[in-house]
């Protein structure tokens, strides 16, 4: 399990805020206790003690400040316990924390670099536009939404520099991401389109474009498909209904072409041409 030199840690914590950032969506901020080193796609599971479930919930870190020791999760209010953690009056209370878990995005040289989120699926993006930014990459993001109402605001979606587009159905995210490729200049004398990615496209090179994504299932099969017939290298975060976060109940498991793998501890991202998106 890749958790950083350190392992996961288990933490009580009070939040330092809730805030609301729209009918669906909150983000909590905590700061911990001790400096961690955490990765772009990793993970943590929260626990109420005031919420009366058993199991914790998992959230991709959202932002990660090692300064400050702050760390932000997005989540969104779909469930009775994660409504109820976003509750100011639960808030207030300690919550359990273990972290940080699971294989994260692992970043490789390239020219440009593709972010595309659905829903809560932008949760991870944030973070890792930032890793790259700090490294001065070029990284464009796509994200897509329910709706209008459930859309976030672009700077809270990725950081300043990064090259957003937001649409109201996750599944158009995709081609956004289509139209954001088509527009990229890969060559000094040309602006070149998708057919002629494809024609260029080497699947073991990494130096032109890097794409990476989290979302709805369907969002992610149809992103595995184009990125697969054109060559582009692509990772996925995908989401599993998690009990421990650390492989002991097996029950976060996901189908590959050469067996099941169990998302917390040998995800949550995974190359995706290993995944058996038919499963």
């Amino acid at each position: 399990m890749l958790c950083g030199a350190q392992g996961p840690k288990l933490y009580r914590i009070i939040p330092e805020s809730v805030d609301r950032l729209n009918q669906r969506f909150y983000r909590m901020n905590l700061i911990l206790p001790e400096q961690l080193s955490i990765h772009p796609g990793q993970f943590v599971t929260l626990k109420s003690e005031k919420v009366p479930v058993l199991l914790p919930r998992p959230f991709c870190v959202h932002r990660w400040d090692p300064q400050s020791r702050r760390i932000s999760l997005l989540i969104e209010a779909r469930g009775t316990a994660t409504a109820m953690f976003c509750d100011s009056d639960v808030a207030r209370h300690p919550f359990q924390i273990l972290g940080p878990l699971g294989h994260g995005f692992i970043v490789k040289p390239a020219q440009h670099h593709f972010l595309v989120g659905g829903g809560c699926g932008v949760a991870p993006l944030h973070f890792l536009a930032a890793e790259l930014l700090r490294n001065a990459q070029q990284v464009s993001l796509a994200a897509g939404f329910r709706d209008q109402e459930d859309a976030l605001a672009p700077e809270l979606i990725a950081p300043p520099g990064t090259a957003i587009n937001v649409t109201c159905n996750p599944v158009t995210a995709v081609d956004l991401f289509r139209e954001q490729l088509a527009s990229l200049s890969v060559r000094d004398d040309a602006t070149v389109g998708v057919s002629d990615v494809a024609d260029d496209a080497d699947p073991t090179d990494t130096n032109g474009v890097m794409v990476y994504a989290c979302g709805p299932y369907v969002m992610l099969k149809s992103l595995a498909a184009f990125c697969w017939e054109r060559g582009l290298p692509l990772q996925v975060s995908l989401e599993r209904m998690m009990g421990c976060g650390m492989g002991a109940c097996q029950g976060c498991s996901c189908g590959t072409k050469t067996g099941s793998v169990l998302l917390c501890s040998e995800g949550p991202v995974l190359d995706a041409t290993v995944v058996n998106w038919d499963a």
